[in-house]
């Protein structure tokens, strides 16, 4: 029998252990019963707590980060980079 995420009612459907969801630029995997956040995504680039890149087409720079155990992701417009 596998372990199905409890708490992935918010997402629309149910995840087996070890299946990705991707969502507000926050990728998720199902583990031990529940939805954890394990990384970011920038439109096709997966990043890595910890990791960050500028967008040339933009200017923009985008930065995976950890907080204590919580994990998120940040965005800086090209006007406050400078």
């Amino acid at each position: 029998m596998s372990t199905v995420c409890d708490e992935s009612l918010k997402f629309g459907r149910n995840f087996k252990e070890g299946e990705e969801h991707r969502a507000n630029h926050l990728i998720y995997k199902c583990q031990h019963g529940f939805m954890h956040p394990i990384g970011c995504f920038v439109d096709n680039k997966d990043l890595e707590p910890g990791q960050s890149f500028i967008d040339e087409a933009t200017n923009s720079r985008h930065e995976c980060f950890r907080r204590g155990s919580l994990i998120g992701y940040g965005y800086t417009s090209p006007s406050s980079i400078h």
